[in-house]
């Protein structure tokens, strides 16, 4: 129940900031950068696997379209998420947390060239995010 309640507010708070920026004809791919840093810094702090976990959605469905360059700052924003829960968390989860954004930030670079099998690797690390927040 809680756990929906968040993911409500976070949609809805999103939703709400991006307003602005759809008036002015922004684009949907671009709707994460209209997000003003602060209310993403809250967010960010506060449920940091929902961000993690929203972030490779989108990841997931630019790669879909063939749209790297979108991805790459999609994974940049997972890479945050999960420094954020690394920082938090003082178990395995937060170890395997830092090991999984290394691996992130390095496909990152390459993904406009390597991305045979983005998909999938993209599917593995939703996995892993997904397991960390029910381990909580």
């Amino acid at each position: 129940m809680q756990r929906a309640l968040i993911s409500g507010l976070v949609a809805m708070g999103l939703a709400a900031a991006t307003r602005p920026a759809l008036a002015q004809g922004a684009s949907a791919p671009r709707m994460a950068t209209a997000i003003p840093p602060s209310n993403l810094e809250v967010t960010l702090d506060a449920v940091p696997l929902l961000v993690a976990h929203q972030s490779l959605a989108m990841a997931r469905a630019q790669v879909l379209e063939w749209r790297y360059a979108d991805a790459v700052a999609s994974l940049a924003m997972v890479v945050r998420a999960l420094r954020v829960f690394e920082r938090e968390e003082t178990g395995p989860n937060g170890s395997d947390a830092d090991y999984t954004a290394g691996q992130i930030s390095d496909y990152a670079r390459v993904i406009d060239v390597d991305h045979s099998d983005a998909v999938s690797r993209i599917d593995d690390w939703t996995s892993r995010v997904a397991q960390w927040d029910h381990a909580k």
